[in-house]
């Protein structure tokens, strides 16, 4: 099977979780997965939002030569913080894995490699990020859809827990919501601040 062949068999299925944690995926190609998929999500977007200036300078009449060079400086400028962002990611990825690993250790009796677990969650980290990554190139909709992908990835994380830490469903369900729901909760409480920052100093 192709590399996005397996990445979008985990997503739908045809690739089990299970097979991924028998398997053991070593960490260097689960790396390697990541950092693909980052690659070809992020060019695709560039090439989209490259085209979308181009014809937005083209209708409002901007010099032709004008429009291609703030295109092309657009797109040097994406690659170079994109670089900076991919480290940034990946390893909030491992440390967003390993969080569960440790709180996963306290449901078993047995010793575990964090190496191991690691790279099937990155694994199936990059299966969800080229499907939402694509979902992303669809305006609005599909905005909407990558973030509902986000959550079928916590089941797909919740399930490989499950099979690699052998802990009942209950157990696993339990180590993913603590830590999803953790971030929602960081979520609510930079979007308060960041809205008193730019509107509350107005209002008050």
């Amino acid at each position: 099977m192709s590399f996005f062949g397996d990445l979008f068999g985990v997503f739908t299925g045809s690739r089990p979780v299970e097979k991924i944690v028998f398997d053991r995926p070593s960490m260097k190609s689960a790396a390697i997965s990541y950092a693909a998929v980052f690659a070809i999500v992020l060019l695709l977007l560039i090439a989209e939002s490259a085209l979308f200036l181009l014809a937005s300078s083209i209708l409002s009449s901007t010099d032709a030569v004008q429009a291609i060079v703030s295109v092309l400086i657009f797109c040097v400028a994406a690659v170079i913080l994109a670089a900076v962002a991919l480290v940034f990611k990946f390893a909030f990825a491992y440390v967003w894995a390993s969080l569960h690993f440790f709180l996963a250790s306290f449901f078993s009796k047995k010793s575990y490699d964090l190496s191991s677990f690691n790279a099937i969650a990155m694994t199936l980290f990059s299966s969800v990020n080229l499907v939402s990554g694509l979902l992303l190139l669809i305006p609005v909709i599909g905005w909407i859809a990558a973030i509902a992908v986000q959550f079928y990835g916590a089941a797909l994380l919740r399930r490989a827990i499950r099979n690699y830490f052998g802990v009942s469903g209950d157990q696993a369900s339990i180590i993913v919501l603590v830590f999803l729901d953790l971030s929602m909760l960081v979520f609510v409480i930079v979007a308060a601040i960041a809205s008193f920052v730019l509107i509350g100093s107005k209002i008050f």
